[in-house]
Protein backbone atom coordinates (compact mmCIF):
# COMPACT_ATOMS: atom_id res chain seq x y z
CA UNK A 1 0.00 0.00 0.00
CA UNK A 2 2.96 2.45 0.92
CA UNK A 3 4.38 1.76 -2.42
CA UNK A 4 1.31 2.49 -3.99
CA UNK A 5 1.26 5.82 -2.36
CA UNK A 6 4.82 6.74 -3.14
CA UNK A 7 4.40 6.00 -6.95
CA UNK A 8 1.07 8.31 -7.09
CA UNK A 9 2.62 11.14 -5.35
CA UNK A 10 5.88 11.06 -7.33
CA UNK A 11 3.85 10.78 -10.64
CA UNK A 12 1.73 13.78 -9.21
CA UNK A 13 4.98 15.58 -8.93
CA UNK A 14 5.94 14.29 -12.42
CA UNK A 15 2.86 15.82 -13.73
CA UNK A 16 3.19 18.94 -11.61
CA UNK A 17 6.81 19.54 -13.11
CA UNK A 18 5.63 19.16 -16.25
CA UNK A 19 2.87 21.67 -15.90
CA UNK A 20 5.05 24.51 -14.25
CA UNK A 21 7.46 23.77 -17.96
CA UNK A 22 4.59 24.35 -20.11
CA UNK A 23 3.43 27.08 -17.74
CA UNK A 24 6.95 28.40 -17.95
CA UNK A 25 6.64 28.29 -22.15
CA UNK A 26 3.61 29.88 -22.38
CA UNK A 27 4.67 32.50 -20.21
CA UNK A 28 7.90 33.10 -22.46
CA UNK A 29 6.04 32.92 -25.94
CA UNK A 30 3.01 35.66 -24.48
CA UNK A 31 5.99 37.78 -23.05
CA UNK A 32 7.89 37.08 -26.79
CA UNK A 33 4.46 38.04 -28.45
CA UNK A 34 3.83 40.80 -26.74
CA UNK A 35 7.04 42.93 -27.33
CA UNK A 36 8.28 40.76 -30.79
CA UNK A 37 11.58 41.60 -29.78
CA UNK A 38 14.33 39.30 -30.84
CA UNK A 39 18.24 39.16 -29.95
CA UNK A 40 21.00 37.32 -31.48
CA UNK A 41 23.60 35.24 -29.06
CA UNK A 42 26.32 35.57 -31.23
CA UNK A 43 27.38 39.42 -30.89
CA UNK A 44 30.68 39.45 -31.11
CA UNK A 45 32.28 41.70 -33.69
CA UNK A 46 35.95 41.30 -34.96
CA UNK A 47 37.00 44.85 -34.05
CA UNK A 48 38.78 44.42 -38.16
CA UNK A 49 35.21 44.56 -39.68
CA UNK A 50 34.30 48.01 -38.01
CA UNK A 51 37.22 49.41 -40.44
CA UNK A 52 36.04 47.03 -43.50
CA UNK A 53 32.68 48.57 -44.45
CA UNK A 54 32.25 45.41 -46.71
CA UNK A 55 32.53 42.77 -44.35
CA UNK A 56 30.75 44.11 -41.74
CA UNK A 57 28.02 44.84 -43.84
CA UNK A 58 28.01 41.07 -44.58
CA UNK A 59 28.15 40.29 -40.75
CA UNK A 60 25.43 42.80 -40.02
CA UNK A 61 23.05 41.36 -42.97
CA UNK A 62 23.95 37.52 -42.09
CA UNK A 63 22.40 38.14 -38.36
CA UNK A 64 19.63 40.10 -39.57
CA UNK A 65 18.78 37.22 -41.91
CA UNK A 66 19.80 35.06 -38.93
CA UNK A 67 17.34 36.97 -36.67
CA UNK A 68 14.09 37.02 -39.39
CA UNK A 69 14.36 33.74 -40.07
CA UNK A 70 14.06 33.10 -36.10
CA UNK A 71 11.20 35.51 -36.05
CA UNK A 72 9.58 34.36 -39.04
CA UNK A 73 9.70 30.81 -37.50
CA UNK A 74 8.11 32.37 -34.40
CA UNK A 75 5.28 34.00 -36.00
CA UNK A 76 4.04 31.42 -38.09
CA UNK A 77 4.34 28.53 -34.51
CA UNK A 78 1.95 31.41 -32.92
CA UNK A 79 -0.65 31.37 -36.00
CA UNK A 80 0.09 34.67 -37.02
CA UNK A 81 0.16 35.41 -40.82
CA UNK A 82 3.46 36.72 -42.41
CA UNK A 83 3.95 38.11 -45.78
CA UNK A 84 6.69 40.89 -47.21
CA UNK A 85 4.74 44.20 -48.51
CA UNK A 86 4.91 44.79 -52.33
CA UNK A 87 6.46 48.26 -52.03
CA UNK A 88 9.11 46.83 -49.62
CA UNK A 89 12.54 48.86 -50.09
CA UNK A 90 15.62 47.64 -48.77
CA UNK A 91 19.22 48.12 -49.38
CA UNK A 92 20.33 44.63 -50.13
CA UNK A 93 23.50 43.57 -52.43
CA UNK A 94 21.36 43.31 -55.70
CA UNK A 95 22.26 44.19 -59.32
CA UNK A 96 21.39 47.31 -60.25
CA UNK A 97 19.68 46.18 -63.54
CA UNK A 98 17.46 44.33 -60.99
CA UNK A 99 16.83 47.32 -58.84
CA UNK A 100 15.98 49.65 -61.71
CA UNK A 101 13.11 46.24 -62.49
CA UNK A 102 12.01 46.27 -58.69
CA UNK A 103 12.04 50.73 -59.05
CA UNK A 104 9.87 50.37 -62.65
CA UNK A 105 7.55 47.86 -61.13
CA UNK A 106 6.66 50.19 -58.04
CA UNK A 107 5.99 53.20 -60.96
CA UNK A 108 3.52 50.93 -63.04
CA UNK A 109 1.52 50.24 -60.17
CA UNK A 110 2.03 54.04 -59.23
CA UNK A 111 0.38 55.14 -62.41
CA UNK A 112 -2.53 52.75 -62.52
CA UNK A 113 -3.31 53.76 -59.16
CA UNK A 114 -3.30 57.49 -60.22
CA UNK A 115 -5.22 56.61 -63.56
CA UNK A 116 -7.96 54.72 -61.75
CA UNK A 117 -8.09 57.97 -59.61
CA UNK A 118 -8.37 60.28 -62.51
CA UNK A 119 -11.12 58.31 -63.95
CA UNK A 120 -13.12 58.34 -61.02
CA UNK A 121 -12.59 62.20 -60.74
CA UNK A 122 -13.61 62.67 -64.46
CA UNK A 123 -16.46 60.49 -64.19
CA UNK A 124 -17.61 62.71 -60.72
CA UNK A 125 -16.74 66.08 -62.60
CA UNK A 126 -19.27 64.65 -65.49
CA UNK A 127 -21.75 63.29 -63.08
CA UNK A 128 -21.71 66.71 -60.80
CA UNK A 129 -21.56 68.72 -64.54
CA UNK A 130 -24.48 66.65 -66.13
CA UNK A 131 -26.85 67.60 -62.61
CA UNK A 132 -25.50 71.46 -62.92
CA UNK A 133 -26.78 71.67 -66.40
CA UNK A 134 -30.03 70.17 -65.50
CA UNK A 135 -30.44 72.38 -62.75
CA UNK A 136 -29.88 75.41 -65.33
CA UNK A 137 -31.86 74.21 -67.74
CA UNK A 138 -34.49 73.57 -65.26
CA UNK A 139 -34.08 77.47 -63.86
CA UNK A 140 -34.05 78.53 -67.47
CA UNK A 141 -37.56 77.03 -68.09
CA UNK A 142 -39.23 78.30 -64.72
CA UNK A 143 -37.96 81.77 -65.61
CA UNK A 144 -39.57 81.00 -69.36
CA UNK A 145 -42.40 79.68 -68.02
CA UNK A 146 -43.28 82.28 -66.01
CA UNK A 147 -42.31 85.02 -68.00
CA UNK A 148 -44.91 83.11 -70.15
CA UNK A 149 -47.57 83.28 -67.87
CA UNK A 150 -46.43 87.28 -67.38
CA UNK A 151 -47.03 87.52 -70.79
CA UNK A 152 -50.29 85.69 -71.14
CA UNK A 153 -51.92 88.11 -68.50
CA UNK A 154 -51.29 90.87 -69.99
CA UNK A 155 -52.78 90.06 -73.13
CA UNK A 156 -55.78 88.47 -71.25
CA UNK A 157 -55.62 92.02 -69.51
CA UNK A 158 -55.63 94.19 -73.01
CA UNK A 159 -58.23 91.88 -74.53
CA UNK A 160 -60.62 92.41 -71.63
CA UNK A 161 -59.69 96.26 -71.73
CA UNK A 162 -60.59 95.84 -75.61
CA UNK A 163 -63.25 94.12 -75.22
CA UNK A 164 -64.79 96.58 -72.11
CA UNK A 165 -64.23 99.63 -74.78
CA UNK A 166 -65.91 98.12 -77.84
CA UNK A 167 -68.97 97.46 -75.71
CA UNK A 168 -69.09 101.01 -74.29
CA UNK A 169 -68.59 102.82 -78.20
Amino acid sequence: MEDDTFSKDEELLSRLNEMKDKYNLHNKKKAWLQYMTITNGDASMDFKLLEEDFNREVKFYAVAQENSKTMVDRLIKANIPVWRPNDFKAETFKLDEHMVKVQKHLEDIKNKIDIVGKRKEAKNKKKFGNEAHKRHVKSKQLKNNESKAKRQKQSKSKSVKYMRRRKKN
